[in-house]
């Protein structure tokens, strides 16, 4: 995810806004150290940098449990950026009443780097490690069971603890547990009226009773599992571990088995092909799949189409609800709109719709729009996407097309960038790149360039490469599309 806007003091809060709804579309506390840090490292590109910057970019992902915040700017340098900041831990108030917050930026990130990048703009690297955690709900109206169950339970898992089920009901409807360890008799709703209001309104989340009285009943009833009290911390791990990996196999199972063909069928692919070119596409799907989609629309009239390449944050079940979202939406865009000449017009009515639909504003969207015409050019318009490569001779050049995040502002509009295909271009998710190295990256883009430009061109060597480099799961789903003229 990217933006990039020009540096004054009105846009700080934007820059903010943009960092705050990414990380908070995890659930995970710490990342929020990211906004403050943006916040830090802006202010001092506003007041502190002898050469004032015209723009600044912010670029955020994701790979594995390492969280990544980028900023650049075009600036004057930061001299001895890393120096001052590794002062910063025998020197804190000293360097936080400067104005400058680097004893507060290293305090609240796991790294910090600073060097110039690859075209010449100062960068800014923060990270954060996150460790997967799994979150449990305990509810029991007996404060001193509610302790002891924490006890249990700290070291392994976060817990969140309730005294009544409607407390606990009206959290879940907002926030997303594991698993939920609950009472059997409570007063207000008990365990089996939780239950039953939890698959209702949320769907299947395990569930563990606890109980002092006989289970006969509850057998019948198709629960996870059931505990007599007292229990005790090895049979409550046990029991919780057995149920956890109980549900992840059946939800797998089910992701394998459920409507295939409508997978399948959004699955990233280019069905019509204009005359004059080629198209070459390959992909990857993380666990579960589902965060990458194409979209495409041909104007017989026109002899032109059109070709959306989306990423939705994130690779589960979520993000391959939100792909069928999302194309039901421009479906309906292409058949309002008619005429789709300029990809601009199709990314301002996807905005929109992001803007002013709750249902596509709860995730996060990059884009890329192409408008491929017969007579040899492309029209291109971006929205917080990877920039296309274009080969020329052996080697790439990023095609200079951006644009801000999908619903980012109310109003807002998108530029679209005119293109010759007189050569191969290069369409692509962040999933391709991101988890190799800078001298794996070049590798693949040079094997790339070798290999789409043979008689024969294929890119099965840069994916032996590719699957090679990064095994067998995928941290990110990866979409990979090469134009090429005929």
């Amino acid at each position: 995810m990217k933006i990039k806007l020009p540096l004054i003091e009105k846009n700080l809060k934007p820059a903010r806004d943009f960092v705050d709804q990414w990380t908070k579309s995890f659930e995970h506390k710490k990342l929020s150290a990211f906004t403050l840090v943006a916040s830090e490292v802006i202010t001092n590109l506003l007041k502190h940098a002898q050469q004032r910057a015209d723009q600044f970019e912010i670029e955020l992902k994701v790979s594995g449990n390492r969280w990544t915040m980028n900023i650049r700017d075009d600036g004057s340098p930061f001299e001895e950026f890393e120096q001052k900041i590794e002062q910063a831990h025998d020197q804190f108030e000293d360097l936080m009443t400067s104005g400058m917050g680097l004893g507060l930026i290293k305090q609240m990130v796991d790294e910090y780097h600073y060097f110039p990048d690859d075209m010449g703009k100062n960068c800014y690297r923060f990270v954060i490690e996150i460790e997967p955690e799994v979150t449990i709900a305990v509810i029991d109206d007996d404060p001193s069971i509610l302790v002891l169950l924490e006890a249990y339970l700290e070291n392994n898992y976060r817990v969140l603890s309730f005294e009544d089920g409607i407390t606990a009901l009206e959290y879940l409807k907002r926030h997303t547990v594991d698993l939920i360890v609950s009472d059997l008799n409570m007063p207000g709703i008990d365990g089996i009226g939780l239950r039953k209001s939890v698959q209702e309104s949320l769907g299947s989340i395990p569930f563990i009773f606890l109980t002092g009285e006989s289970t006969d009943a509850l057998h019948r009833l198709s629960i996870d599992d059931v505990l007599h009290k007292p229990v005790n911390k090895h049979q409550l791990l046990e029991t919780i571990d057995r149920v956890l990996i109980r549900h992840r196999e059946l939800t797998a199972s089910i992701s394998r088995q459920l409507a295939p063909s409508i997978s399948r069928q959004l699955s990233p692919q280019i069905k019509t092909r204009l005359s004059g070119y080629q198209w070459l596409l390959v992909s990857r799907t993380a666990y579960a799949g589902g965060g990458d989609f194409i979209f495409e629309h041909f104007d017989e009239h026109r002899n032109e189409q059109l070709i959306l390449l989306g990423d939705v944050m994130g690779h589960d079940q979520q993000a391959k609800f939100f792909v069928h979202a999302y194309q039901g939406f421009l479906q309906g865009t292409c058949h309002a709109l008619q005429s789709l000449s300029d990809p601009s017009k199709m990314l301002d009515a996807l905005s929109q719709g992001v803007c002013h639909s709750e249902l596509l504003g709860s995730s996060l969207l990059t884009a890329l729009a192409i408008n491929l015409k017969d007579d040899g050019w492309a029209q291109i318009a971006c929205a917080g996407h990877c920039q296309p490569l274009q080969l020329s001779g052996n080697q790439w050049s990023a095609i200079p097309v951006e644009g801000p995040l999908l619903g980012f502002q109310d109003s807002q509009s998108y530029q679209a960038h005119h293109v010759r295909v007189d050569s191969p271009i290069v369409f692509y998710t962040d999933g391709l790149l991101e988890p190799l190295s800078e001298e794996e990256r070049e590798h693949l883009l040079s094997l790339l360039a070798e290999t789409i430009s043979n008689r024969e061109a294929s890119l099965d060597a840069v994916m032996d490469y590719y699957d090679n480099r990064v095994g067998p799961q995928v941290p990110d789903d990866m979409t990979l599309m090469v134009l090429m003229p005929q």
